[in-house]
């Protein structure tokens, strides 16, 4: 194998953070699970030239060198499909009677132990879970990766060249990932400084989160499609985007969940942070695998009083979002950061995912292929798996797919507090929706 490929500095943050980091996508298909051979057959058909499949994490040697030393990327000559399709597993027992009888909810007892196990260091960090006894009669495929191997962007354009009635990339294959800017473009310091200033302030953490004795938990909930139409259609103009909405729907379960942060004294209160991805793919790029991503931080408006309130103060938060150029330049500043030593990158990256810093994180993907099929068994439904972080934060992932909208929460904080979320959020979209 060969030892020298260096990591990105994304890549280098997520594998540094001491968290399992471990991501997913779950496809529901209607009919009868493939047998082994034919899933075997299929991915080393479908995935078998796949460059970015064939990176095995090489980490540095424990102790002092760790410090100085970065983690390599060591190219394997090939895989088997027997190595990354796991053997079937059933969808197990609700976490609590109130769940019984609800496939979707029974998934989750099964993903919660992925989320917080990291992946085998011997083999490339990806995984293909089959499992029956989900929704529908059907069955489901979870396509797992720790995170600094693909991102969310790159699980969907697997499964993509894995499904049929997709459109595949008109360049051939997917390029592994590339430069997401070359040095000759000119470093833009005062869209940098604004971004950095964005960054740097600290945020309150959530309460209550019981951080000493935190429970990682995964819960989903199928979300109203009419609801979210609706819910879309309060914004002005041209209406909210599925992410601007999800951030709206957190901020409103949140707030009733948790109630509203109480100032100290006559000291102000800072707001509870939440992390929205940004990805950085172009038209040229779209399709190529890795981490091609940035992110943001913005203060969640939980004092907005009504969903259409916090609606409209979402969008205007994401409206001054930075873009673009200024998302380049902090990848640029990351990789020079990372070249002074490994040891700044652990550091940031163990500042920038602690509760105060990251109590919250959110994502929205769409999947625009509803009419892909596995052989005869068509899709239904597609669910994501947002990575377990520290004690005391969440993570809420939302995927549009056809005519379903399916929310994941991953929580690591009280016990039962992701399935309490889940249901908060939905209550949220309700009355969002009925406000129309």
């Amino acid at each position: 194998m060969d030892y020298r490929i260096a990591l990105s500095s994304v890549d280098e943050m997520l594998a540094r953070n001491g968290l399992a980091e471990t991501v997913g996508v779950i496809f529901f298909f209607a009919g009868e699970l493939p047998d082994p051979g034919e899933l075997h057959a299929r991915v080393a058909e479908r995935w078998g030239d796949q460059a970015r499949l064939r990176l095995v994490l090489d980490p540095p040697p424990n102790g002092y060198r760790r410090l100085y030393q970065h983690h390599r990327w060591a190219v394997a000559p090939g895989f088997d499909p027997a190595d990354h399709v796991l053997p079937v597993a059933e969808a197990g027992e609700p976490h609590a009677p109130e769940h019984a009888g609800n496939p979707m909810e029974n998934l989750s007892t099964l993903l919660t132990p992925h989320v917080s196990r990291p992946m085998p260091a011997s083999l490339p960090p990806w995984r293909l879970l089959p499992v029956r006894g989900v929704p529908d009669d059907g069955f489901a495929l979870v396509l797992l990766s720790h995170h600094s191997l693909l991102d969310g962007s790159s699980l969907l354009t697997l499964l993509r060249l894995l499904l049929d009635g997709t459109p595949k990339p008109a360049g051939g294959t997917p390029a592994p990932a590339a430069p997401i800017c070359t040095p000759q473009q000119p470093m833009h310091w005062a869209c940098l400084a604004r971004a950095l200033r964005a960054e740097l302030p600290r945020g309150s953490a959530l309460p209550d989160t019981l951080e000493g004795h935190a429970h990682p938990e995964v819960a989903f909930a199928a979300l109203e499609h009419d609801n979210v139409r609706a819910a879309c259609g309060l914004a002005d103009g041209r209406g909210a985007t599925l992410n601007e909405l999800l951030i709206a729907l957190t901020t409103g379960a949140l707030r009733s969940v948790y109630g509203l942060p109480r100032p100290v004294g006559r000291r102000q209160v800072p707001p509870v942070q939440a992390t929205v991805p940004i990805d950085l793919r172009t038209r040229e790029t779209a399709h190529h695998l890795g981490n091609i991503v940035s992110s943001v931080r913005i203060p969640l408006p939980l004092q907005a009083p009504t969903p259409h309130a916090r609606l409209t103060a979402c969008r205007q938060l994401l409206a001054k979002v930075p873009r673009g150029t200024a998302h380049q330049d902090l990848i640029r500043l990351g990789d020079a950061v990372n070249r002074l030593g490994p040891w700044v990158v652990e550091a940031l990256a163990k500042r920038g995912y602690s509760p105060a810093y990251a109590a919250v994180n959110t994502t929205a993907l769409k999947w625009r292929h509803p009419q892909a099929h596995l052989g005869d068994r068509p899709l239904v439904r597609v669910a994501a798996l947002p990575p377990l972080h520290q004690p005391g934060t969440l993570n809420f992932h939302a995927v549009a797919s056809g005519h379903t909208v399916t929310l994941t929460v991953v929580s690591h904080t009280r016990q039962g507090t992701a399935h309490t979320l889940a249901d908060a959020v939905s209550c949220e979209l309700t009355q969002m929706a009925r406000s129309v």
